[in-house]
């Protein structure tokens, strides 16, 4: 991680030293292994479970007994290698073993259903799959439906034709002769991800092991007890973990979902320092009671990621964790990391840093470099980066422009000190239908999150007829709230132009529908809000209320429009 320079001429924003070359002779499973081996007998991780603790010592021994014991059934360089499994003792031992054989990992998203499992495991040629004791139903469903013959392994115990993942921890007699797979660390598929999903139908990620090699250098985490709740199939579980072993720190595991409660008393109870966390997850913590009672004083950084954490979450964040410096990561999972900021006690996002070997370009609807201060799409391009979108060259090809930079999707610019600030996502802003005006939903969802009687939010747009959006609120309420929907509204009137009011309605639900890494996924909360608009109608008093200073004739449209996706 190093700084920002400005290149006025070509109009190019990249790092201030040029990046280092990856060595060619460089074995991704031998470095692993000399990590493993330096930090000896360090606690690699403890189970806030069930209490186990696991040395780096211990590890390195599983790693290299679970490839040597794969290596014997006849599992080989190349071979895929498909899990569906939360955070337990043996995760990082199998996962490691498939890196130092020079193997690829295909971790599967939780809410797969069957048939996108199977075509998962058909597409990605899937050889042996590992995955919790109860999921072992689901994967005989799916390779059922795929027609696949592929050994099921599954954790914490066997079940039915599943062979337990401790019989590949069984000694080998022969661990000090094991010797790392030497594969090419620049077009070898270390990882098979998916995309978010948040925007549009999810895509089967392949990127090398060279990606997950110089992550290495990205965070400065120091040595000291670390929690994320973050899943396998997310890629950022590769780059927190790699960073874990880097600097020699523990890392605290569970296999249940985060939950506010839980987390509060993991960082109280194990004295946590480095904390990993999206800014919903944040939220949610702030917004508990206990929060107020729990020791969170050894928490000395905090690593924002999947998303903007608003003004309002950081400032109350520096409350209740006095001794933390919050930082916020920029990346997607096609890219890796690209940009990582300090975050200030003002919530400002500041002293921001190009990571290493990345470069960016800010470009405008006609496709014209920008300035400083100006906003347009961030592309961005590293020097190492995914191979491919799984067999899909077209989607590959679109993702990038013809100078090799990859089309994020967001809005952004750098300002004069080199600092990105990003503005929304490209596909979220639209123009308000009879106002004409452009609106980014970012700003609005900032200041109701900060709100006591808010939970969570989003704000989309809902779409009235052919091309009519108008902004609307989906929100989950605080239990104790009793502001109403309109009293949202009228919030929102108050603070807002009047452009940009919720016309398009507020919309109290039980929960907004998330990716299994818990990112809000707008399209589904767009179609949950738009059906309810509809089937409320023109004549409900709320929605008149909303729109009653739209001129009349356009009611008509709104009402026509309504009558025709009710009858769809």
């Amino acid at each position: 991680m190093v700084g920002v320079k400005f290149d006025a001429e070509s109009k190019l924003w990249s790092c201030t030293e040029e990046p280092k070359c990856l060595d060619p002779n460089e074995c991704y499973g031998t470095f692993l292994l000399d990590i493993l081996s330096k930090h000896g007998s360090k606690v690699a991780q403890i189970n806030h479970d069930t209490g186990v603790r696991m040395t780096y010592d211990e590890l390195r021994l599983k790693t290299i007994r679970a490839a040597q014991n794969l290596q014997k059934k006849g599992f080989q360089y190349k071979d895929v290698f498909a899990f569906l499994a939360v955070n337990s003792d043996d995760l990082c031992p199998i996962v490691f073993a498939s890196f130092c054989m020079g193997c690829t990992i295909n971790p599967l998203h939780s809410t797969l259903s069957k048939k996108e499992i199977a075509l998962n495991l058909k597409k990605t040629n899937t050889k042996a799959i590992f995955c919790d004791v109860d999921s072992y139903n689901l994967i005989c469903e799916a390779l059922n439906e795929s027609q696949l013959k592929v050994p099921i392994f599954t954790f914490d115990g066997q079940i039915s034709t599943s062979e337990p993942v401790e019989s590949l921890l069984i000694q080998t007699g022969n661990e000090h002769e094991f010797v790392s797979v030497h594969g090419d660390m620049l077009n070898d598929i270390a990882a098979i991800f998916s995309s978010s999903g948040t925007t549009g139908p999810s895509k089967c990620i392949a990127f090398p092991y060279s990606m997950i090699y110089l992550s290495k250098s990205i965070f400065s985490i120091k040595e000291g007890i670390c929690l994320s709740f973050e899943p396998l199939f997310w890629s950022k579980w590769i780059y927190y973990a790699l960073s874990c072993i880097m600097q020699g720190s523990t890392r605290i595991i569970t296999r249940y979902s985060f939950s506010a409660a839980l987390q509060l008393e993991i960082i109280e109870k194990h004295k946590v320092t480095f904390l990993y966390i999206i800014p919903s997850y944040m939220s949610a913590s702030l917004k508990n009671d206990l929060v107020r009672t729990t020791d969170l004083s050894s928490v000395q950084q905090i690593l924002v990621f999947g998303g903007k954490a608003s003004s309002g979450i950081v400032i109350e964040t520096y409350r209740y964790y006095p001794n933390a410096e919050i930082r916020a990561g920029y990346g997607l999972t096609e890219i890796g990391w690209n940009f990582l900021w300090v975050l200030n006690k003002n919530g400002k996002y500041s002293a921001g840093v190009l990571c290493e070997g990345v470069t960016m370009k800010i470009v405008d609807d006609h496709g014209n470099r920008c300035v400083a201060n100006v906003d347009g799409e961030i592309c961005t391009k590293a020097k190492y980066k995914l191979i491919e979108y799984l067999n899909d060259t077209k989607a590959t090809a679109a993702a990038f422009d013809n100078e090799g930079f990859f089309l994020t999707g967001d809005i952004g610019h750098f300002d004069e000190n080199g600092t990105l600030h990003i503005t929304d996502r490209k596909k979220d802003v639209f123009k308000i239908f009879h106002f004409e005006a452009p609106f980014a939903p970012s700003e609005m969802e900032s200041y109701l999150i900060t709100l006591p009687d808010v939970q969570e939010v989003c704000i989309v747009c809902i779409t009235t007829g052919t091309d009519e959006k108008l902004p609307a609120a989906v929100i989950v309420r605080n239990s104790n709230s009793t502001l109403s929907e309109r009293g949202f509204f009228e919030l929102v009137a108050n603070h807002f132009p009047k452009r940009e009011w919720l016309r398009g309605g507020v919309y109290f639900v039980d929960s907004l529908p998330k990716t299994p890494s818990g990112k809000i996924i707008r399209r589904k909360v767009a179609e949950l809000a738009t059906e309810i608009f509809h089937k409320r109608g023109i004549n409900d008093p709320d929605i008149q209320a909303y729109i009653a200073d739209i001129p009349e004739e356009y009611h008509k449209l709104i009402a026509i429009s309504s009558k025709i996706a009710i009858a769809k």
